[in-house]
């Protein structure tokens, strides 16, 4: 994750991994105002759709931009990669929901939540 990327297409990288999805999403995110005025089970339903978007965008970004991503073209192997895509989606909503609960220093909790 450091150091941080310069390069458009190092960022899509760096955006696909579940720790950097997990920056994104409580940093950006929890301190948003809009996203505080949600009620709590939207905020649930927008943070886990995110988790999941992220690594789909950061590979299709990537093939986009030129980058060696192997996207597969038979049936199979589109559903393992996919599912692959999915499950390192559904591994960091894991991690931050545990962060989440679980944060002594309070280091993802907005300050209006304190």
């Amino acid at each position: 994750m450091f150091p941080f990327p310069t390069e458009p297409l190092e960022f899509l990288v760096w955006l696909g991994a579940p720790a950097s999805a997990g920056v994104i999403v409580s940093l950006l995110l929890e301190r948003a105002g809009w996203f505080q005025a949600l009620a709590s089970e939207a905020k649930a339903r927008l943070v886990f759709i995110t988790f999941l978007v992220l690594p789909f965008a950061s590979a299709l970004g990537g093939a986009v931009l030129g980058a060696e991503v192997a996207i597969p073209t038979d049936p199979q192997a589109i559903a393992r990669w996919a599912l692959a895509l999915a499950l390192q989606g559904l591994t960091a909503w894991g991690a931050s929901q545990y962060a989440h609960g679980s944060d002594p220093l309070k280091v993802f909790k907005s300050k209006d939540t304190v």
